[in-house]
């Protein structure tokens, strides 16, 4: 590996590190791991983006500190739990194809990543199940 492709990927590395995130509620070693796998990935040259929403409901049990955190191909948005009506709704700009979507709930430390692609819709819903979260992908009415 070149020398400042190595530089690259260890400041990369770094990025979002438990260090960085450690302090409050819900901040565990799961978090930190779920936080590393998140990596920004831009538009390719020339593509472009559609407005899409992704809606979160909450856990059974919410607890003051706790949050849930949702990435869209890497970039991240906190929700805490104690704040606003729930369920939460995002209004995104996801890539034409394939995206990521990634959930972090940190009241059980349980994460949902899917693979979505929006040319089969752009209406997302991560709901609450016995073993943690899933992923509703349907069209826009």
């Amino acid at each position: 590996m070149r020398p400042a492709a190595a530089l690259l990927v260890l400041a990369l590395a770094g990025c979002g590190s438990e260090a960085q995130d450690a302090g409050g509620p819900g901040q565990t070693a799961a978090y930190g791991e779920w936080v590393r796998k998140q990596v920004p990935m831009g538009v390719a040259g020339g593509g472009g983006t559609v407005p899409a929403s992704i809606a979160v409901f909450p856990p059974a049990s919410r607890r003051d500190g706790h949050f849930c955190e949702v990435a869209v191909n890497g970039s991240r948005h906190k929700l805490l739990l104690s704040e606003g009506a729930w369920p939460r709704e995002l209004d995104v700009k996801l890539r034409e194809g394939p995206n990521v979507l990634d959930l972090y709930d940190s009241t059980t430390e349980r994460s949902c990543r899917r693979s979505v692609d929006t040319r089969e819709g752009t209406v997302f819903t991560f709901q609450p199940t016995a073993d943690g979260y899933d992923l509703v992908q349907r069209r826009t009415e």
